[in-house]
């Protein structure tokens, strides 16, 4: 995804027309960092070992 998305959306921070705000202090937040801090803590260390079994051919 590029751009700033919907954090807004994600975050549940408005209530639309249709939603019952009773019932919002029920919402469960799983996690809430960066998308690209939490991509590159997962993904990094496979990442640079699929790169290192890699060779370039020519």
């Amino acid at each position: 995804m590029t751009g700033a998305g919907s954090i807004r959306h994600n975050n549940r921070s408005f209530s639309a027309a249709n939603v019952d705000r009773s019932r919002t202090e029920q919402n469960i937040v799983f996690c809430n960092e960066d998308l690209k801090q939490v991509y590159h803590m997962v993904f990094d260390e496979a990442l640079a070992a699929y790169n290192a079994k890699k060779t370039k051919t020519r």
